[in-house]
């Protein structure tokens, strides 16, 4: 959910720089409110976004250790 807000913001930040003659802002502007919000988003969601990774790294790690024992201690 945090990453779908977060692309979203980037997506119609980017808009607004590509806008920046028409609706008159500067795109230093734009750029360092879409970076604002995006890390405050990052700030509130950062649980998340580590936990479901930290989840599928762990699943990657017992899936190699399965399929590679000899190798596994040479890899960790």
């Amino acid at each position: 959910m945090i990453i779908t807000l977060m692309i979203v913001v980037f997506v119609l930040g980017y808009i607004a720089i590509a806008l920046e003659h028409p609706i008159k802002v500067d795109k230093a502007a734009s750029a360092l409110l879409i970076g604002g919000i995006t890390w405050a988003l990052f700030a509130f969601g950062v649980f998340d976004i580590i936990g479901n990774e930290s989840k599928k790294f762990l699943e990657f790690i017992e899936f190699y250790k399965l399929e590679n024992p000899n190798k596994t201690l040479e890899w960790i």
